[in-house]
């Protein structure tokens, strides 16, 4: 879940890099050589896109940036946000909006008056001041004695060394934490292995989430209160809340079932053409679909921030229905294939239905978020290609209609 959580982020970020630099209505920049070297020169406000082999900017910008390069190198100040995708990133400069950074190798410099993201394989800083809060997904990374951040960090990486200042709370997810630097708030951790080293300084509260008690503690370290060893269980521990949601996902199939049969009696002959013929066609149309809901949502909240919450709540309860109504297409398609001809072959093929989705979540938990987009990707595909089958059909017997005595005039 973590994992998927971290990709569909990044996923979004990056819709919302394209949706911001086309809806600005703002050129692109380009160097014939390939690579782009400006210091102390003055950018039109209109050319906010940068992009060559090498890229080197120290000057001033007031408005949006995306920067996209093998080798990028920025400098100078600016007011605007920053977005930089490439091979090896290096900042040294302030930036006074957010800045966001996708990259193979990343060495963070300079001040930041708001918030960091970064996503990258290899991150370094050496001198880091980030007023706001810290965002960041890594391979490996190494936070220096002069970096600080205001607020909080939230990281996740395989292993990091944190050797600098943190204004608030700490909370890291990954595999192993080198803690060597100042925590003024608590730090929450879900590691494998922890290190608390002699240069520690934790004011707040330690939890420590493993699978076991793997904690190594400096006894120079300066603690405020021993880590809290919280250990994680597995799932087998479940089984009561698990039959209850087997029971609910059943319930929920049926109640879907029996609306869509009596209010839209087309809906599973359309369904099952797309899943037994036209199976690819159904998920591309629905994950296009699922791209633009997002695309829509980011715009809602540029246009107004309180419509994303419209939006937001109409997408979790499509995503949500989606993911039954393709359990329930799946169930009619397989009652039909062994030819049932009454209810109870439709509850049969449900219960099984819903039985193996159970059992994916539970015991391959791996697998379930990717079987669960999956659903959902193809529930939604079933959802808008009906809608679009339904007005077809519409068009097709408005055009048998007879014409008017209107159109016969004419």
């Amino acid at each position: 879940m973590k994992k998927f959580s971290v990709i569909l982020l990044i996923f979004i970020l990056c819709l919302t890099t394209v949706v911001s630099a086309a809806s600005s209505g703002f050129d692109s920049y380009a160097d014939p050589s390939g690579n782009i070297n400006i210091v102390n020169k003055e950018i039109p406000s209109n050319k906010n896109v940068f992009y060559g082999n090498d890229v080197y900017i120290d000057t001033k910008f007031d408005s949006l940036l995306v920067i996209f390069g093998g080798k990028v190198t920025i400098k100078g100040e600016y007011d605007g946000d920053v977005f930089i995708f490439g091979g090896d990133v290096e900042t040294d400069g302030v930036f006074n909006k957010n800045v966001y950074v996708f990259s193979s190798n990343t060495k963070l410099n300079g001040t930041f008056m708001q918030t960091v993201y970064s996503f990258s394989n290899s991150f370094v800083t050496t001198g880091a001041e980030i007023n706001q809060d810290f965002c960041m997904f890594s391979n490996m990374t190494t936070l220096s004695k002069e970096f600080s951040v205001n607020r909080d960090v939230f990281a996740f990486s395989n292993r990091i060394d944190i050797l600098g200042n943190i204004g608030r709370n700490l909370n890291y997810y990954g595999s192993i934490l080198d803690l060597g630097g100042k925590v003024k708030g608590d730090v929450v951790t879900y590691v494998d292995q922890l290190n608390i080293k002699d240069s520690a300084e934790l004011e707040g509260s330690i939890k420590y989430h493993s699978l076991e008690n793997q904690a190594n503690i400096s006894e120079k370290a300066k603690l405020k209160q021993n880590p809290d060893f919280v250990q994680i269980v597995t799932n087998t521990e479940e089984s009561g809340s698990s039959l209850f949601s087997f029971i609910g996902q059943i319930a929920a199939v049926i109640v879907i079932w029996f609306l869509i049969k009596t209010l839209f009696p087309r809906f599973f002959n359309n369904s099952e053409t797309l899943l037994n013929k036209k199976f690819l066609e159904a998920l591309a149309f629905g994950a296009g679909s699922f791209i633009l809901i997002i695309i829509l949502s980011i715009l809602g909240f540029m246009i107004s921030p309180p419509l994303v919450v419209m939006l937001a709540s109409g997408f979790l309860s499509l995503t949500m229905a989606a993911t039954y109504i393709s359990l329930t297409v799946l169930s009619v398609s397989i009652a039909k294939h062994f030819n049932s001809k009454n209810n109870l072959g439709y509850f049969i093929s449900i219960f099984l239905a819903a039985l193996l989705y159970t059992i994916v979540r539970i015991f391959v938990p791996s697998t379930s978020i990717i079987f669960s987009l999956i659903l959902t990707v193809l529930g939604i595909g079933f959802i808008f290609s009906n809608l679009l089958q339904t007005r077809r059909n519409y068009l097709e017997e408005e055009r048998k209609k007879p014409p008017t005595n209107l159109e016969n005039f004419n």
